[in-house]
């Protein structure tokens, strides 16, 4: 994935090479850290603590929904 003019992009072949026939648990947990990592971007462009600061608001605010939806699936 990447940030290109505050737009997120991502490369179907990088996930299916990552992900096809794996646990669906692990592919949403990969994928939204990659999506706070990359909104962080939006943000700060590079990769210093102000960086690490945002990416870790993302994840935490959003988090417990992501838990939420995980404890649904099979």
């Amino acid at each position: 994935a990447f940030n290109a003019n505050r737009a997120l992009h991502f490369n179907i072949r990088f996930y299916i090479a990552l992900h096809y026939k794996r646990p669906i648990r692990a592919c949403y947990s990969y994928w939204y850290m990659t999506m706070a990592h990359e909104l962080a971007h939006h943000l700060v462009s590079a990769h210093n603590k102000d960086h690490g600061f945002y990416t870790e608001s993302y994840a935490i605010q959003y988090f417990p929904a992501l838990v939420e939806l995980l404890s649904t699936l099979q």
